[in-house]
């Protein structure tokens, strides 16, 4: 870990994940009741949440292309500078469309910043720090939810929505000046073994391992998703306040920082795959007990699972995918990964909202919670690396073992 600290360029990466994520764990619990204030019901709030994670899902696709044609420091300070006036201008809003535009543009801007994210720090680690160090980036998630969710909510009772607005607007602006003036790129490890060195070849293609790996992302960040709509619309069912749904966001941040940082610990002892498992067998129990909540302490314990689980899938995913693929290929390969969480929300929450209104909540996080259970299931039968199974990477046709390059 003192190494990881020592590792300048981790730290950069850190607090602009940190900026994007204090945004959107801070607000996202508060976006259905903002919509509600410009008259949203249930269903088109789940629409417009939806809207927002395929704008996020558009965004981490862009990345892995643009990537190949921009400098991948070009590509993440400007990512931060489009999200800095829409945040802005999204306090000002006088009507539902403009809310969801302005909203998704901020999320597509997140996106394409937390998709180079990785890809930088998969090619500034080893194969020895880099489970550490995908946990150390995700703990900027707890993080933002903890200061993010007090910091939302007292400014909503201080001085209303555009107060708020304001405030993260100064908490983003950050980013693109850290990824402007800090971060450095990295290229790619030179191609070895006659194998070609870009990701465009039009011979390349992913193979079975890694895309049953990408399905059982999606399930278990599907239920995620879910869950977290969840929270904050059976919350409002219940007449709670904005500031006690920021306050049981702030909560779940706030037991996550430990989790993710045993995470960070034993990543690389126990194995990405191992802790896969768990993550995901913790968002089926946060499911699970959303359908009987009603109390604020409930409420507190369903967010602490929900958000202690999508650190686990946001910090071992990628560092699972990271180990297997040649280190030249995590331009195209993290970003698939990343863009899986957000693609799992667009589905998510264009139904939920639905299912919600006609089957109740009950019919709709029981079926959340099997879809992380059917991910478990896929996910044992997967190997914990390359050298338990098959590789997944085919280049000309041919079969090939792919190595960390490190």
């Amino acid at each position: 870990m003192i190494t990881l600290i020592n590792n300048k360029q981790l730290t950069y990466l850190f607090l602009c994940n940190f900026s994007i994520l204090f945004i959107g764990f801070g607000l996202f619990p508060v976006l259905p009741l903002y919509a509600a204030e410009f008259g949203a019901s249930q269903s088109f709030i789940g629409i417009y949440l939806a809207i927002t994670y395929l704008a996020i899902s558009i965004g981490s696709i862009l990345a892995a292309q643009l990537s190949e044609r921009l400098r991948r420091k070009t590509l993440f300070t400007l990512a931060g500078l489009i999200g800095t006036p829409a945040l802005f201008l999204l306090g000002q809003a006088r009507s539902l469309w403009q809310v969801v535009v302005l909203t998704a543009l901020i999320w597509f801007a997140g996106g394409i910043g937390l998709s180079i994210s990785n890809v930088l720090t998969g090619l500034h680690t080893t194969s020895t720090t880099r489970g550490q160090a995908f946990g150390m980036l995700a703990l900027a998630s707890p993080l933002g939810a903890l200061i993010g969710g007090i910091v939302v909510g007292r400014a909503v009772e201080w001085g209303g929505y555009p107060l708020m607005f304001n405030i993260l607007t100064i908490v983003w602006s950050f980013y693109p000046l850290v990824a402007l003036t800090r971060v450095q790129d990295k290229p790619d490890c030179a191609p070895a073994g006659g194998l070609p060195a870009q990701t465009s070849d039009p011979s390349y293609r992913l193979g079975k391992v890694f895309l049953l790996l990408l399905l059982t992302v999606f399930l278990a960040s599907m239920t995620v998703s879910i869950g977290r709509m969840g929270i904050s619309l059976a919350m409002k069912s219940q007449q709670i306040s904005a500031s006690d749904v920021s306050t049981a966001n702030a909560v779940g941040g706030l037991v996550t920082i430990p989790v993710t940082l045993l995470i960070g610990m034993f990543s690389d002892r126990l194995g990405s795959k191992r802790l896969l498992v768990l993550g995901y067998l913790v968002a089926v129990a946060g499911t699970a007990l959303l359908m009987s909540a009603r109390e604020l302490w409930q409420f507190w314990v369903v967010s602490s699972l929900v958000l202690a689980s999508r650190s686990v899938i946001t910090s071992m995913s990628p560092a699972y995918a990271t180990d297997l693929v040649r280190r030249r290929f995590l331009g195209k390969a993290l970003p698939l990964v990343g863009t899986m969480t957000w693609v799992s929300g667009v589905i998510g929450f264009a139904g939920a909202g639905y299912v919600l209104d006609t089957f109740g909540g009950r019919s709709l996080y029981g079926a959340a919670a099997l879809a992380s259970l059917l991910a478990v299931i896929v996910l044992v039968f997967l190997p914990a690396s390359w050298r338990a199974g098959q590789s997944f990477l085919v280049v000309d046709a041919k079969e090939v073992a792919p190595t960390t390059g490190d």
